[in-house]
């Protein structure tokens, strides 16, 4: 509402009402204010087009975590979503669950291997993140 509405004569929203425009809008996870968020970007204003409005669904565009994939994919395992409610972003935690060491199973003794002592706090799905050669003073115990 305009603060002056006492004066203006009007029934439609352009007659009674100032636009709220996207420029001034900072979408989700736009944490430096750059325009490019995690979860969504800003929508691009045009020479005769200037988006409103004061929501994401508004002003942004999702980024969908379907549209992103991991460059450490044996430290992460992709987040189930559902076909009406997507996951949103475009980050490893955002979009995807850590693989935790703890879970890997072939550090085998007959291999001459074992799981590395922080196994439940380490990412890792492979022999060279999650597994040590077992010592020779360790086997005797």
């Amino acid at each position: 509402d305009r603060p002056d509405k006492a004066d203006l004569l009007g029934s439609t929203y352009e007659e009674c009402c100032d636009k709220v425009l996207c420029q001034n809008y900072t979408c989700t996870s736009d944490y430096d204010g750059d325009g490019q968020g995690t979860m969504y970007y800003n929508r691009m204003d045009t020479n005769g087009f200037k988006h409103q409005g004061s929501t994401d669904e508004e002003c942004c565009h999702p980024k969908y975590c379907s549209q992103y994939v991991t460059k450490l994919p044996s430290q992460w395992v992709r987040k189930v979503e559902s076909a009406d409610k997507p996951l949103l972003g475009s980050t490893d935690p955002e979009c995807y669950d850590p693989r935790l060491c703890s879970d890997f199973c072939d550090c085998t003794h007959r291999a001459g291997l074992q799981l590395i002592p922080h196994a439940n706090d380490a990412q890792g799905s492979t022999v060279a993140e999650c597994c040590e050669k077992i010592d020779k003073d360790d086997t005797k115990k």
